[in-house]
């Protein structure tokens, strides 16, 4: 998945939080991902593989692989985290 936002210089890995926007009427939500500090801040267009991810959540947590490029490869969902 590709999106725009501050990215990170090369290739970052951490935890981040995926969470749906709220939708504008006539317009499907689209997607924040950003980390704890906020140094990573990236929004996504509508995709189904983020709907299906999330699962009719609002926000989870994931292991992911940030490239400078604005790619996104989601390794793993981790536990809920308190920011």
């Amino acid at each position: 998945m590709t999106g725009q936002g501050q990215l990170p210089p090369a290739k970052w890995r951490g935890v981040v939080k995926i969470q749906q926007q709220l939708g504008v009427p006539g317009r499907q939500a689209t997607f924040l991902v950003y980390n704890e500090d906020g140094s990573i801040r990236h929004v996504f267009p509508p995709s189904k593989d983020l709907r299906k991810l999330l699962n009719s959540r609002a926000k989870a947590y994931f292991q992911v692989v940030l490239l400078g490029d604005g790619k996104l490869n989601i390794l793993k969902e981790v536990s809920e985290r308190d920011w």
